[in-house]
């Protein structure tokens, strides 16, 4: 086992404030896609509704990518280390092996889950959000959770977006708002209960715990974003705005 680190020494308070900020973070995104939806709706724009929401997909998997290279920086050298010498380290081991489980979970539950209606999303969104959110609290006295905690607000304001893309048109902002919040809540109370009342964790579960996390969020932007993207735009327009995106977030949240 691995050095242990308490999660205690986080406040009540913090955490409490932490978890209002992974809700809120999901209605920015509803917000980031309904303001330009409304603003084409009356220029009558038929052509800009069009390209609109495979756009946004674009641009929201730019965005989800660049925290997931920001989470799994930290841990290339272990990999790497894995890779040319075939000498294993266990750092690297562990935290691939949650990114393989993070990444097949959120598979299972979109395919439990095959349908494009807000309930569906809504509930597909809450499964991985738990795991998640169960990862973040294991983290919560580790060193890099900061940088951890910041990249799951980034990834918040994509899946509000996502929520926005799905429900705007059939339900409206109200019921989409609400579905989005509920979806992040599932994550925020995951977080809260494990953060509060997990004593202490091992360095091998914190690992774990990280690559569950990254590799849900890359399961997310692949099949809910990049390939929907690709679909509608083409591998260059796509590719483009995806760089552009990641581009942006690198030189203004560094």
């Amino acid at each position: 086992m691995g050095e242990m680190f308490s999660s205690v020494w986080a406040s009540e308070d913090n955490i409490t404030r932490q978890c209002i900020e992974l809700v809120l973070v999901s209605a920015i995104g509803v917000l980031l896609y309904y303001v330009p939806l409304c603003f084409f709706k009356q220029q009558r724009n038929s052509r800009a509704l069009v390209v609109l929401e495979p756009t946004a997909k674009a641009a929201a998997a730019g965005v989800v990518l660049y925290s997931c290279f920001g989470m799994a920086q930290p841990h290339f050298p272990g990999i790497l280390q894995t890779y040319w010498t075939g000498t294993p380290s266990p750092d690297a081991l562990y935290f691939i092996a949650g990114a393989a489980l993070g990444y097949r979970l959120v598979l299972q539950v979109n395919h439990y889950f095959d349908d494009t209606g807000l309930n569906a999303t809504t509930t597909a969104m809450m499964a991985h959000s738990v795991a998640e959110g169960a990862g973040l609290g294991l983290i919560v006295g580790s060193p890099g959770f900061p940088n951890i905690f910041r990249h799951q607000l980034i990834h918040g304001v994509s899946e509000g977006m996502l929520m926005a893309m799905v429900g705007l048109e059939r339900y409206g902002l109200k019921q989409t708002m609400h579905s989005a919040i509920i979806g992040r809540l599932a994550q925020a109370i995951a977080y809260y209960a494990t953060a509060i009342y997990m004593p202490s964790v091992s360095e091998d579960a914190m690992q774990v715990a990280e690559g569950v996390a990254l590799g849900s969020m890359a399961a997310m932007v692949w099949g809910e974003l990049v390939q929907p993207a690709y679909d509608a735009l083409g591998s260059i327009r796509t590719l483009i705005i995806l760089l552009a995106t990641a581009g942006v977030c690198h030189h203004t949240l560094v």
